[in-house]
């Protein structure tokens, strides 16, 4: 979730000269894929794959963490609302 908050925040001003929305929405995705894939390739995870099958497994292990922090994040957010919208509501 940094990742994505600190990337939007880089990204926001430097790509509004594109007004291209499908473009922004490509680089705000695959920027934190990209940081999550250089962490695991520099971490010790499967060492013993090399070559195209490990990088494969990364990028499909990045793509797939990357999805669940987006899903998590979503579900918390959801809770959260749902609970001060409780909390917060005048009928009983």
């Amino acid at each position: 979730m940094v990742a994505l908050i600190s990337v939007y925040s880089v990204f926001n001003s430097s790509l509004a000269w594109l007004e291209v929305g499908w473009a922004e929405w490509a680089v705000y995705a695959l920027v934190p894929i990209a940081v999550i894939f250089v962490l695991l390739y520099r971490s010790g995870w499967h060492r013993e794959l090399t070559g195209a099958p490990r990088t494969l497994a990364l990028i499909g292990l990045s793509g797939f963490i990357f999805c669940s922090v987006l899903i998590v994040g979503g579900a918390i957010l959801t809770a959260l609302l749902v609970v001060i919208n409780h909390f917060t509501s005048f009928y009983p």
